[in-house]
This record gives structure tokens, sequence and C-alpha cells, in this order.
């Protein structure tokens, strides 16, 4: 069995040109495995833009163990910042 961890992720880019469907995110977003592996992500949800998409809202879900108690997960935009968040 599996539960599911929500992050609410927000970025900003000075040049405006954040993705603003699933598809903008292929090849620009990565997830970071426990191993140190880099993972394309595109499946967000609740995309949200302001700014003429220079600051992106988005939600990432991710499937753990229903044993996990808080799981540490590391995302970055390719040419971005890294950031680390940690579920309860």
């Amino acid at each position: 069995m599996t539960k599911r961890a929500r992050y609410r992720l927000k970025a900003y880019s000075p040049v405006a040109d954040l993705p603003t469907s699933n598809s903008g995110f292929y090849g620009r977003f990565y997830f970071v495995t426990p191993s140190g592996g880099q993972i394309s992500v595109t499946a967000v949800q609740n995309i949200m833009t302001a700014t003429n998409n220079q600051h992106i809202t988005f939600d990432v879900s991710l499937c753990l163990p229903s044993e996990t108690t808080n799981y540490t997960a590391g995302f970055f935009f390719s040419d971005g910042n890294e950031t680390c968040v940690t579920t309860p």
C-alpha cells in the first residue's frame, strides 16, 4: 500500500519563462532521487502563474510506502536553484 505526499512549490524567473502547462515542465524541472539521480517531472497539478510568468506555484505528488512517517524530496529547474522539502 502507498500513500501520497503532496508538495506545493514556488519558483521565480527574472526572464519570465516559467512553464504554464504540464508539457512545459518536461526537460526543465527535475526530482532528485534518494540515490542522487534525476527524473524529469511532468505530472504537476494546480499550476498558477503570476507577473507575466515570472512567478509560479504548483503541486507535485509522490507515492511513498505507507509506513513512511516523513520524507525529504529534492527538486530543481534546469539552470535554477534547488530546493529540498520535507513532508511530515
